[in-house]
């Protein structure tokens, strides 16, 4: 609890540095533009990536919560305060759909622009691609999410209750978690569509959204590990979580970067093959202005390395060791959402837009982050009341 407090402070000092740097940044960006509609795009184009980069996060911890509850696994009691928490910050992620709706989308999609009137394709498209049926959708989304990770974290509360409630709360949970599992990947599919895939309206992939919620779910569990290793780092929580549970999350690490790796090279192999004209241009944006050169650090740093560094089972049982794989993956996690959504709008990869993404993500994760350790911080950060816990924590010295 005290360092997370702690943390929760130096996060509002960093974040109150942070936001008068991008403050000054911005607005010397919008002076070196002249306030082009070209430097708006600019900086919806970063809000975009941030935005989608730290809700990966959110959203995946969702995921966890669910997962957790459905396999009843001693990682995942560990791990059940961080995805309580992420998933509780799912509402400050509405709050910023509405501003890039409000103010965005036009400056971020083809379709919401006047001249989309004059392509034929997005015509037919018109009647998904619109304005009222993205905000509609997207209501839709955060109504089913927030109300999902609102119902587990109060039910998961009375798990830490007497015997005789505890197991009853969990079945609810579990119960619970089964829809609504099949309805975090329903919407999440059409969220994908919506936010990412619909920058390039002519061009579709049946393997995104599965592609999104792969990206979501090793986000949040790498973004979990680095909590539970900063935990451990603690003398009273370090008693709690052994080496079997860092060795349970680096292998759940490597299962989902080889879950990742195999879906977009799927998408890769399916869409290069079919030698489609509507669908082969999607890669040849990516394979030429510099962006070749981010795709082969990804197939390198996003799957190859981890999957090399990850195979050791002493790597993986080493919480501080483990705690740098997952800082390094969450970078690669930011290079990858760069890679979805910046090609898509700039033809080639510029040091100042790089900047400016940067930027954003830095800004937008201060807050992020200081709202996650203020909700943390309310409650324990392991749930030692559940009377799961002692059984986990066994699983662990084993």
């Amino acid at each position: 609890m005290k360092l997370a407090m702690k943390l929760h402070d130096q996060a509002k000092t960093l974040g109150l540095l942070l936001f008068l740097v991008i403050l000054n940044s911005l607005s010397f960006g919008a002076t070196m533009h002249g306030g082009e509609p070209s430097a708006k795009s600019d900086l919806w184009v970063s809000f975009l990536i941030a935005y989608v980069f730290w809700f990966h996060i959110a959203a995946g911890g969702l995921a966890f919560l669910m997962i957790q509850y459905l396999t009843g696994g001693a990682w995942g009691v560990m791990g059940r305060r961080v995805f309580e928490a992420t998933s509780s910050t799912l509402p400050v992620f509405a709050i910023l759909l509405v501003a890039m709706v409000t103010f965005g989308v036009p400056n971020l999609y083809e379709w919401a622009r006047p001249e989309a009137a004059h392509d034929v394709i997005l015509q037919k498209k018109s009647a998904y691609l619109n304005v009222p049926a993205f905000t509609i959708r997207g209501v839709i989304y955060f109504v089913v999410w927030i109300a999902l990770s609102f119902l587990l974290v109060k039910l998961g509360a009375s798990t830490s209750g007497a015997e005789s409630e505890g197991p009853h709360s969990r079945k609810k949970c579990a119960v619970l978690s089964g829809p609504g599992m099949v309805l975090y990947g329903l919407t999440m599919t059409f969220a994908s569509i919506d936010w990412v895939m619909s920058l390039e309206p002519h061009w579709y992939s049946s393997l995104y959204g599965a592609l999104f919620v792969a990206g979501q779910l090793l986000s949040a569990l790498a973004f979990t590990i680095v909590v539970l290793a900063v935990l451990s780092r603690k003398q009273d929580i370090a008693k709690f979580l052994g080496k079997r549970h860092f060795h349970d999350y680096g292998k759940l690490l490597l299962a989902f970067v080889m879950l990742w790796a195999y879906l977009s090279f799927s998408q890769y192999l399916i869409i290069w093959s079919g030698n489609l004209a509507e669908e082969v241009p999607y890669y040849l944006k990516r394979l030429q202005g510099g962006w070749e050169k981010l795709a082969i650090t990804l197939i390198i740093a996003h799957f190859a390395l981890p999957f090399l560094i990850l195979l050791s089972r002493d790597l993986k049982r080493q919480p501080f060791l483990l705690l740098l794989v997952a800082v390094f993956i969450l970078f690669m996690r930011f290079c990858e959402v760069l890679f979805l959504v910046r090609p898509a709008v700039t033809t080639s990869l510029s040091l100042s837009a790089l900047l400016s993404d940067l930027f954003a993500v830095a800004i937008m994760g201060v807050c992020w982050i200081f709202i996650f350790l203020f909700i943390f911080q309310k409650r324990s950060p392991l749930p030692f009341e559940d009377p799961t816990f002692a059984e986990a924590v066994a699983h662990g010295r084993h």
